[in-house]
């Protein structure tokens, strides 16, 4: 599946993978970030992890991202194409740069 299917109590949302930028948990709330717009989402975000699409990855406990949106990476932070920007968390630092760089190198 290609799109997120996002219920609020009045309308159904289709969002594409492509244009989220990232999934930040709050509470047992996840807020759905993209370039256009916000949505909110009850669910947790381990869960939601399993069913989403390879350039995801999960920085923080609190955050995953999508890399295709990356803009730069600076140390420690993530910069993102909408202009947030996301720390990294050191227990996932290295698991973060390898995948990105393996993410890449398998474009060429």
């Amino acid at each position: 599946m290609d799109k997120l299917i996002v219920n609020s109590k009045y309308q159904t949302f289709l969002i594409d993978f492509e244009d989220i930028i990232s999934f930040n948990a709050w509470g047992r709330y996840i807020k759905i970030i993209t370039e256009n717009e916000n949505h909110t989402l009850c669910k947790n975000l381990g869960l939601l992890e399993l069913g989403l699409p390879n350039y995801f990855f999960r920085i923080h406990d609190s955050y995953m991202i999508n890399i295709r949106k990356i803009s730069s990476i600076d140390g420690r932070m993530v910069n993102m194409v909408n202009g947030a920007t996301y720390k990294i968390a050191n227990n996932r630092r290295k698991n973060f740069k390898e995948y990105v760089e393996n993410l890449c190198n398998h474009k060429q």
